[in-house]
């Protein structure tokens, strides 16, 4: 399906570009799937929370460290219907290319 749809948009006598994108949903959500199981940054970096703040009801000072444990996000069963499949349909609605709140895949 990637091939075809490369095929179909870009051809084979011309160079992608970035403008070309917007016309490949279903490349742009392969391409997500894959970041989204193969999850380079399991831990993320971790971060400094920058002033006094409640999370979830958890109180966090400022200078205090936090990870975001991203395979937890991106395999959680509430947000992903098929979390330990490979499926590119986690990022299409209606044949189209949807961004995903619950896809953090190089941190917050």
């Amino acid at each position: 399906k990637v091939q075809a749809e490369i095929d179909r948009v870009i051809g084979q006598s011309q160079q992608p570009s970035t403008a070309d994108r917007e016309h490949m949903p279903y490349t742009n959500a392969v391409i997500h799937e894959v970041q989204r199981m193969a999850n380079i940054l399991p831990m993320n970096v971790p971060r400094v929370v920058t002033f006094d703040t409640t999370v979830a009801g958890y109180y966090l000072p400022k200078g205090t460290m936090v990870l975001t444990n991203l395979t937890s996000l991106h395999k959680d069963p509430a947000q992903w219907t098929t979390p330990d499949t490979f499926n590119p349909e986690h990022f299409l609605e209606n044949g189209e290319f949807k961004k995903r709140e619950s896809f953090l895949p190089f941190s917050i």
